[in-house]
């Protein structure tokens, strides 16, 4: 097995396919002979389970609060001040975020807005991204987008293709 250190969390909106692609990235770098720990959000052992989280620093907080007086009540209220513990610990582990971009129907629904929100986040973020533009049905080259960029941050080179998705 290879030694190599990373953490890659695969996020997205629901139905984006996020866990197909977690899924097929597991088995891909166990094919590799990498060492492999999946887990899904939801379960109990999960080591960061932040659903309905979002890590923002002092100024993109006040930013997003100047967008209107509702979206300040509700951010504001809801904010809690935690330092950078939890980037901390994290980032002893290496993290890179792959985010799955599925803009299909949404326009300004819900998850358009939460999508913009996302998208702000992600580009706030200190640690490397990748947003996978998806819902036009290309999850061959989505998965083999993932994999060059998951072999580039583990130094994997020259294995990010080696296999066709299954």
């Amino acid at each position: 097995m290879s030694d190599v250190n990373g953490l890659v969390m695969v996020e997205g909106r629901p139905e984006s396919g996020r866990i197909a692609i977690a899924e097929d990235l597991a088995r891909w770098l166990a094919g590799e002979q990498v060492a492999v720990e999946h887990r899904s959000e939801g379960h109990a052992d999960h080591p960061v389970d932040v659903d309905h989280v979002v890590v923002l620093d002092t100024a993109q907080l006040l930013a997003l609060a100047a967008e209107s007086a509702e979206t300040s009540r509700a951010l504001l209220g809801a904010a809690e001040q935690h330092g950078d513990a939890l980037v901390d610990a994290v980032r002893a582990h290496r993290p890179v975020v792959v985010y799955l971009d599925d803009d299909r129907e949404i326009g300004s629904s819900r998850q358009g807005r939460r999508r913009e929100l996302d998208l702000v986040v992600l580009a706030g973020l200190d640690v490397p991204t990748l947003v996978v533009p998806v819902g036009d049905g290309l999850r061959d080259d989505h998965t083999a987008a993932v994999r060059d960029f998951v072999a580039d941050h583990l130094g994997l080179a020259g294995r990010g293709d080696s296999q066709q998705v299954a």
